[in-house]
């Protein structure tokens, strides 16, 4: 069941949404004068003493230009290096298929192109250092609850081979920021909507 209206504003619209235990906010935020600055404002407020597992993922990037994609994330993974950051990735060859006569044919043995996933924990503090870098993706954010081991949270993204339903499964506090549209999608309990609605309207000036 979608809800609209939930407090729209001619800035930002709201559609609420309810599956089972969890309340899903689709937020546009297109029409901010700095959707990605309202973005992180709200997202450093909302992780508190908790942690994000940050997960980049290249099918998220529907139009992405390879070469560049691959240029950003070995950039993103640098920067975890040096500031000691434990990352996990998941690589997946994706190979070249035609269909012919309704059949699917591989043409040839070169490998057009590579599906990975990239998890890693930061804190708030780190959060807040790179946010320049995250803004050149889409991403998933899993909130990891105070008390959760880093370790734990990288070990359930490489079990699941950083598959976003089953991680969104796992966590089900998660955010998604399409920076194509502008758009955030949060899912959280029932019980943090009022926390969450307040958050929303503070960083709306």
């Amino acid at each position: 069941m979608i809800n609209t209206g939930l407090f729209n504003t001619n800035k930002i619209n709201i559609k609420k949404e309810l599956q089972d235990n969890s309340l899903i906010l689709y937020v546009d935020i297109h029409k901010l004068n700095n959707p990605v600055q309202y973005k992180s404002d709200i997202m450093v407020d909302i992780i508190g003493d908790n942690c994000y597992l940050v997960v980049i993922n290249s099918n998220l990037e529907y139009t992405r230009d390879n070469a560049n994609f691959e240029k950003v994330t070995g950039e993103c993974l640098k920067w975890l290096e040096e500031h000691n950051i434990n990352y996990r990735q998941v690589v997946e060859n994706k190979d070249t298929y035609r269909s012919i006569l309704g059949v699917l044919v591989r043409m040839g043995n070169k490998v057009k192109d590579k599906d990975f996933s990239v998890g890693f924990v930061v804190t708030k503090k780190e959060f807040e250092k790179i946010q320049e870098k995250l803004a050149q993706f889409n991403l998933y954010y899993y909130v990891v609850q105070n008390g959760d081991s880093n370790d734990k949270a990288l070990n359930s993204f490489s079990e699941t081979r950083g598959n976003i339903e089953e991680m969104s499964k796992l966590f089900i506090n998660n955010f998604y920021y399409d920076r194509y549209v502008q758009k955030l999608r949060i899912s959280m309990n029932k019980e943090n909507e009022e926390a969450i609605n307040q958050i929303l309207s503070k960083h709306l000036g």
